[in-house]
């Protein structure tokens, strides 16, 4: 999606989408699906788009991001940032790829305007067999419950893990079930209007 406009500036486009699969990726450079800028002034940034990445092995010191992009600077009203997008990676073997280099940040807002939520990381292999999903915004703070997932089609999620970091702020509606991990850290929000089952629930740094 795209960012905000006014009446003369453009907002940013949304950040579309990338579809990859292959037997083995060694990744030096960037596969980016952000979100672009709008106008010289009081533009909404685009929103992150979506990623999606089938392989066997992924290598490498590369990024791989969906993330929002920032609000344009204030002339009459400022622009607000874009939210982070999506990032679905399957895997057989991801051992020598740094999983900090997958984001999906939410854009910094202008001119007062709110700074864009944090989109989702999810990871799919050996030991994250029901898959780990990762809300991470990258201490940008939000308002509440910006992050929201739900699955309509049954009413449950099952994952192995599911982590939320650095101002990730996440409304769930719907049972949620965890082989794994349930971690908040650093700011992060959690409010479910449904039941949670979790093997470990780790709640540190606020």
């Amino acid at each position: 999606s795209g960012g905000g406009s006014d009446a003369s500036s453009v907002g940013g486009n949304g950040g579309g989408l990338i579809r990859i699969v292959a037997q083995t990726i060694s990744l030096s450079g960037i596969i980016s699906g952000d979100g672009l800028g709008g106008g010289t002034a009081d533009a909404g940034g685009g929103s992150g788009g979506a990623i999606r990445i089938g392989v066997g092995t992924l290598t490498g010191t590369g990024l791989i991001r969906a993330n929002g992009q920032d609000g344009k600077p204030r002339v009459n009203i400022g622009g607000g940032g874009g939210s982070g997008g999506r990032v679905a990676v399957y895997y057989q073997n991801i051992t020598g790829f740094d999983l900090t280099k997958i984001s999906a940040f939410g854009g910094t807002g202008n001119g007062g305007q709110p700074n864009g939520a944090a989109g989702t990381v999810y990871l799919q292999g050996p030991a994250r067999e029901a898959g780990e999903l990762i809300v991470d915004n990258n201490n940008l703070a939000v308002g509440s419950l910006t992050t929201p997932i739900t699955n309509p089609a049954s009413g449950s999620i099952a994952l192995t893990h599911l982590r939320l970091r650095r101002q990730a702020h996440v409304r769930l509606d719907s049972l949620l079930t965890l082989t794994g991990t349930l971690e908040l850290n650093s700011n992060a929000a959690f409010v479910s209007t449904q039941r949670t089952v979790a093997g470990t629930i780790g709640v540190t740094n606020n």
